[in-house]
């Protein structure tokens, strides 16, 4: 065919598409009677900053569809919320990052055959796995942390870690990455691994900028875990609040930014408050786990057949 310019143009206009292409990611939220609030809402309010400027869309999934509680069962006494899943284990959509959370439930939840199945059915098609606190129990029992390094809950960990004895649990971590999988400690480290994740997904600017707004400090040292002395090693006062720069020098007070037109800045608007945490995370690689290079990668395979086409079409 004679080549014209408006060909030229459409190629080019083509390969910006695939370049520039957003990355539709589907968040999935595994519920279960007895999940932890914030191992849920902290991630989510994370998620839910992040979804004004990218693609994402949520799937919360449990047993069956309708309202699950956050009390465990068998449980008649104290506060309850429910939230609704839309999704049961046989019509939850493709998903490419999956969350589990922990709490008081947990333990029912790895013996459930349902839901042991669905991790199994599901993880090879993950792009990620996020298992918050004692939902590392759970992944361990579904088996797809075999091989891999992970943590858990220090309060539980006796019990957490049997449930994986093939995982290579590391008991001094506030969160680990292996690979594609994503293991944190205690409720609270949820959201420190959450600013982690985003910022391996996104970059740092969106991380940060999301942080801030929240008015939340993310603890970025990985190794930082005051409570494994607390609750493993049996040394401190479990009834006295961790101080947050055990085990680490807090940033001096000469640094810090006081109220002024300066602290709206988009300099300081993209750099997160840490406190305490002046080391980056020690991050595990896994020969079968993805790298962020493959998660770039992954954006842009949707859009990639369009280009091919719309080229031998033009031919």
């Amino acid at each position: 065919m004679d080549w014209k310019p408006t060909h030229l143009l459409i190629i080019v206009a083509l390969i910006g598409l695939v370049q520039s292409a957003p990355n539709n990611r589907t968040i999935g939220i595994l519920l279960y009677p007895g999940w932890a609030v914030l191992d849920v809402f902290g991630p989510m309010e994370f998620w839910n900053m992040v979804s004004n400027s990218q693609n994402l869309t949520l799937a919360i999934i449990a047993n069956q569809v309708g309202p699950v509680s956050t009390l465990s069962p068998g449980r008649t006494s104290g506060i309850g919320e429910e939230v609704v899943a839309h999704y049961d284990f046989e019509t939850a959509p493709p998903l490419d990052i999956l969350i589990i959370p922990g709490g008081t439930g947990a333990r029912a939840a790895a013996n459930d055959t349902k839901i042991i199945a669905f991790i199994q059915a599901r993880f090879s098609q993950l792009e990620y796995l996020c298992a918050l606190r004692t939902g590392a129990a759970i992944a361990a029992k579904a088996g797809v942390l075999d091989g891999r390094s992970a943590t858990t809950n220090k309060f539980a960990w006796t019990w957490a870690t049997s449930q994986g004895p093939r995982v290579q649990w590391i008991p001094e971590a506030r969160f680990v990455q292996d690979g594609n999988v994503l293991t944190s400690a205690g409720t609270t480290a949820g959201m420190d691994l959450t600013y982690h994740f985003v910022k391996i997904l996104y970059g740092e600017t969106l991380a940060a900028r999301s942080a801030n707004i929240m008015e939340y400090a993310p603890f970025t040292n990985a190794n930082w875990d005051p409570f494994y002395t607390l609750w493993i090693d049996g040394v401190g006062n479990t009834t006295v609040p961790v101080d947050p720069c055990v085990q680490q020098p807090c940033p001096s007070t000469s640094s810090s930014t006081t109220p002024s037109s300066q602290s709206t800045s988009s300099s300081i608007q993209s750099t997160s408050i840490r406190p305490c945490a002046t080391t980056s995370p020690s991050i595990r690689s896994s020969a079968t786990g993805s790298t962020v290079a493959e998660s770039s990668a992954h954006s842009h395979a949707v859009s990639l057949p369009i280009l091919v086409f719309s080229i031998w079409y033009l031919l």
